[in-house]
């Protein structure tokens, strides 16, 4: 991966972190719960990006839990979730 490449990820794996920081410091709700869902499954792929794999484990597992409580239940996300989560094991 090319320097700027890998400086494009680390920035949109900390812009996806004070997202999620912003998000737990605001009111509750479908809307923050469907914000921090799409948050966590790109910041497991920037993770996965970095080769941060076990992280980037934890991070999608995280979100596919998410997604199964949210309500009402978001299959697409759970979806995205376990794509995202399938990649990380194909490349460990």
């Amino acid at each position: 991966m090319s320097l700027s490449g890998t400086l494009t990820i680390r920035w949109v794996w900390q812009r996806d972190k004070n997202a999620l920081t912003a998000l737990e410091l605001g009111p509750g709700g479908a809307d923050r719960d469907q914000l921090s869902l799409a948050a966590f499954v790109r910041l497991g792929e920037a993770l996965r990006l970095l080769g941060q794999f076990p992280e980037a484990e934890n991070v999608l597992e995280h979100a596919v839990q998410l997604a199964d409580i949210s309500h009402p239940p978001d299959a697409f996300s759970r979806a995205m979730a376990l794509n995202g989560l399938g990649i990380v094991f194909k490349d460990t």
